[in-house]
C-alpha cells in the first residue's frame, strides 16, 4: 500500500467515525425527520444542501447533516442524490476543489472525543 493509499484508507476511517457522531448527536436531538416520508426527506436535503452552499452557517450545517443523518438511518445513500442533481453535483465538485483538506479544519476543542482520538492516533498533517 503506497503512502497515498495509506492516507486515503485513513481519511474514509475518519469520515466514517463522524458521520456515526454524526448521526448519534442527530439521535441525541430527537430525530426530528423521522415521521418525514423518503421522498420528502429526499427534497429537504437537497434543499438543506442548496442553502448551505448558498449560506455557509451552523443552521444550514446541521439542518444538512440532520437530514442526512435520517437518510442514512433509512439506508439511503445521499451520495445518490448528488449523482442525480446535476446543480448539486457542480456545489460538491466546486466546494471540494476549493477546500482545503479536512485536516485544516480540524479544532481538537471542537471536535468529538472519538475524532480526536482517531485523528491523534493518524497523525494527520495540516
Amino acid at each position: 500500500m503506497t503512502d497515498e493509499e495509506t492516507e486515503e484508507a485513513k481519511m474514509e476511517k475518519l469520515l466514517h467515525v463522524m458521520e456515526a457522531e454524526g448521526i448519534k448527536q442527530y439521535l441525541d436531538r430527537g430525530r426530528r425527520h423521522s415521521s418525514m416520508s423518503l421522498e420528502a426527506l429526499k427534497v429537504e436535503w437537497c434543499d438543506a444542501v442548496r442553502a448551505l452552499f448558498a449560506q455557509r452557517n451552523r443552521a444550514n450545517c446541521q439542518r444538512e447533516e440532520d437530514a442526512g443523518s435520517e437518510l442514512v438511518i433509512r439506508g439511503f445513500d445521499p451520495q445518490i442524490l448528488v449523482d442525480s442533481n446535476p446543480d448539486i453535483g457542480e456545489l460538491y465538485e466546486q466546494f471540494h476543489a476549493e477546500s482545503p483538506p479536512a485536516s485544516f479544519y480540524f479544532d481538537p476543542d471542537l471536535a468529538p472525543p472519538a475524532v480526536t482520538e482517531l485523528i491523534k492516533k493518524m497523525s494527520l498533517k495540516n
